[in-house]
This record gives structure tokens, sequence and C-alpha cells, in this order.
């Protein structure tokens, strides 16, 4: 008897559970079908089809150019081979932001393509142009040499996407043709390594190669993402540019085919635990200022190193990774406030943004020569000598850093070797014997701050002892 009156308590509590389960499915709107939203923006996603030329794998090909024909007339004239060019087919996807025929992908989709072909929603096919482009986020316009009326998508605002929204992805995925998947945002702000403006959208939502370029749709059936990176060996992975980001890049095409990006003139970090101890910055945001390019803009605002730079205009600053997207959005010439942390005061600074020209540059090096004067400083892990004339090619005061060693306070900086020590505390340094006398003075716990002359640059470290 007791037995039928357990089993009877527990499918009434299965019951129960399946209930609440039920209506809190219900009470968070989750969608009963995506199938209306599907027929709404299907007509204006596109699937895209590109060949180009490509080399055969000569191995000799890049050595000379000169022997590379010699080589490849020998080889068609006597081996009857085939021809030293091969054309290679790829796929992708994309979406009409213009009643005319632009149609917006991802750059990797088409570059390098000979001929471009649009597919759309009724599987005709239509030759394309690029008409602009932008590496660095990842974004490509075309244009139908067809004219027609065709059917635009609605660009909606990824910022007000939350973790946790259903979205929607349309491509053609391995060119089986419209295709589509739902799933959720899983994360924001992602970072992958791909450029120096990784913001991405996770989504779960599947994403398989052939679904770059193509729109992810929030329930109003407007574009938040253009689909862009998956992870290979990861399940339910794939990643979006934020519709926010690629309106500007898009508008800029639009108007001048290329893309202009704001410049700061600086190279900030992530502040660690030492880091905050040393500036007493106990909060979880902000960058650290480590380097500024002379008369850039930042140094003609009065950025120093060593600041903290936690906000621009109502823009909170994460973390590094976030703050080249931010600053890109604004145009050369625009004035803007910056929130800075110094001397544990907030400053605000006004800075006008300057055009990125070189953002690739490389910090030079100076080259160590062999040393007559070598000192081991513990504190910090590095050995330094005295400058020499044919050490630098700009007059420097400071000492040359000839090594850092291993697990030393240094390296977790990453301080390098040819480095040259400007300044300790806020102190010039002329030689290593005044660098000694000042690292004497430098007590258990106290802080240490460290001007460094890196090539063209000037670095900024601190670190608690």
């Amino acid at each position: 008897m007791k037995r039928i009156l357990y089993f009877t308590v527990l499918c009434a509590l299965l019951l129960s559970f399946i209930s609440q389960a039920q209506a809190f499915s219900i009470s968070i709107g989750k969608p009963e079908t995506f199938a209306k939203l599907v027929e709404k923006v299907s007509p204006s996603v596109v699937n895209i089809y590109t060949t180009k030329n490509v080399r055969h794998n000569n191995p000799f090909n890049g050595v000379d150019p000169y022997f590379d024909k010699a080589f490849n007339d020998y080889i068609k004239r006597y081996f009857q081979a085939g021809p030293e060019w091969k054309t290679q087919n790829s796929l992708g996807s994309g979406f009409f932001i213009s009643e005319e025929g632009i149609v917006v992908t991802n750059y990797h989709v088409v570059a390098g393509a000979h001929d471009i072909f649009i597919a759309l929603n009724d599987n005709k096919k239509v030759k394309a142009k690029l008409i602009g482009s932008d590496q660095k986020l990842d974004i490509a316009l075309l244009k139908l040499d067809t004219p027609g009326d065709y059917e635009v998508i609605k660009l909606g605002e990824s910022e007000k996407m939350r973790i946790g929204d259903f979205v929607v992805a349309v491509g053609n995925p391995f060119g089986l043709g419209q295709t589509v998947t739902a799933g959720i945002i899983s994360a924001k702000g992602r970072v992958l390594g791909a450029g120096p403006y990784d913001d991405f959208i996770q989504t779960d939502a599947s994403i398989n190669p052939g679904n770059s370029g193509g729109p992810l749709f929030n329930l109003e059936g407007e574009v938040i993402g253009i689909n862009t990176a998956i992870i290979a060996s990861g399940q339910g992975m794939g990643f979006a540019i934020p519709i926010d980001m690629a309106k500007i890049v898009i508008d800029e095409l639009l108007a001048k085919g290329k893309v202009t990006r704001g410049w700061l003139g600086i190279s900030v970090k992530d502040i660690n635990v030492e880091e905050s101890a040393v500036l007493k910055w106990n909060k979880d945001y902000g960058v650290l200022v480590t380097d500024i390019v002379p008369k850039g803009p930042s140094a003609k605002s009065g950025i120093q190193l060593g600041d903290v730079i936690i906000g621009i205009e109502d823009k909170q600053i994460k973390n590094a990774s976030s703050m080249p997207g931010i600053v890109a959005k604004y145009l050369p010439g625009a004035k803007v406030k910056m929130m800075v942390w110094r001397s544990e005061k907030e400053k605000e600074i006004v800075a006008v943004i300057g055009e990125m020209d070189d953002p690739n540059k490389a910090f030079i090096h100076p080259v160590a020569s062999q040393t007559s004067l070598l000192e081991r400083q513990d504190i910090i892990g590095i050995d330094v000598r005295n400058l020499e004339s044919s050490d630098m090619a700009n007059s420097v005061s400071g000492i040359l850093i000839t090594h850092v060693h291993q697990n030393s306070q240094a390296e977790k900086l990453e301080i390098k070797r040819g480095d040259v020590v400007v300044a300790i505390n806020n102190t010039q340094i002329s030689d290593v014997k005044e660098f000694k006398k000042k690292l004497k003075k430098i007590e258990k716990g106290d802080l240490v701050k460290l001007d460094i002359k890196r090539g063209d640059s000037k670095l900024f470290f601190a670190f608690q002892r």
C-alpha cells in the first residue's frame, strides 16, 4: 500500500514539474516557430559563388619570376602539362541592403575573386562586382550587374542584444543552398585573434563553411550580426560581426569605397593585479597606457605613460581588446573626452582623433653589442650596461638591457633585451651606477615604475616589490 502511495505522490510531483517547466518556457517568450520570420527575410538573403585563378603547386614558383616562366614553359612543351594557373571555386552568403542590388558579405568570401555570382532566392544567378571592402573588419560590398527591385533587410542594433536572446542564421552551408538555423546568443565581445577589431557575437546557431557573410537575425527579422567565423573543433560555436560596428564601415564603403579609421597613437594593455596595486586602481575595467607615439593625437592631448584610460565619451573601456573598436568609430578630426586615472584621481582629457596611416608599423629594437660593464639587477631580473654611441640612432639618456632572466619580474612584464631604461620612479637614469643606487633605496612593498624606450616608442611598466 505504501509503495502505491509513494508512486502516486511521485507522479503528482513529476506532473507539477512538467507544468511549471512549460509555464516557464512560455513566460520567457520562447517562439513556437520561426516560420514567419524566415518567410519575411529569405528573399533578402543571397548565396555567393566565386571563381579565382591560382597557381599550380610548382615548387620553384616564387624563386625567381624569370625562372618561373622558363620552368613552366619547359614543362608545358616537353611534358604536355596543364596550364600554370588553375581555377578555384569558393562560396559564401550575403544580404541586400539596397533595392538597387547592393549586397553585404565577408571580405574573405570574395578576396581575389575573378568572377562573382549571386544566387537569388528564386535560384536565378546574377553576376556581381566588388565595389568596396575592408579587410580588417572582413566586410565587402558587392553590386549586382542586373538592375532589379530587390528585397532589403532592416539593420538592427547589436548593442541591445543580450546573452540568451534567440537568433536565426540564414546562409549557404557547404553550397547546399539557403538554409536556416536557430539558437541563442552565447556570448558577446569575443576576441578570436582575427584582427585589431575583434568583438564578435558568439552563437550556438549552427554556422558552417558557406555561411560566411550571411545575416544573423533577431526575432524582429533585423540583422544584428554578419556570420563570419567558426572554430573547427568546437560544437555550436559560431561568431558574427556586430552590426553596430559594421554599419560604420558599410556607410564609408558606400560613400568612398574605402574606410578611414580613427587613431589615438597609443598602446594599451589590460591591468594585472600588481599594476592595480601600484596605481591604486581596484576596478575591473580600464586599460594601462604603455606606449605613446611621439607627436601623435594622445601625445598632443597630454596623455601620459602609466595613465589608466577608463572611458571614452559615454563608453566604459572594459579591456584592451575592446578599445580599438571604440576609437575606430570616430572619424579623424573628432574631439573626444577621455576619462583617465592618474595619481589616484580621475582626470578628463580631450583628444582630437587622428587618421590611422600605418597600424602595422613594427617597433625597431636596438641591437645590444658586447658589454664591458654588466650588472645583474635582482629586483627586476635584468642585466644592463651603459649606452655606447653605436647603440642608438637617436641620442638618449639611459642604460641598455642586455639580458632578461627567466621567471623574473621583467619577463612577466614583457620587458625585452635591447630596451633602454630611461627612468625609474620618475627619476631620469644616466648610467648603471646611478641605476644601482636608486634600486638600493627601494624597500619591500615599494612601488617600482619604469620608463622604457624601445625603438622610437616610449613604454611604461610598473610592479610592487
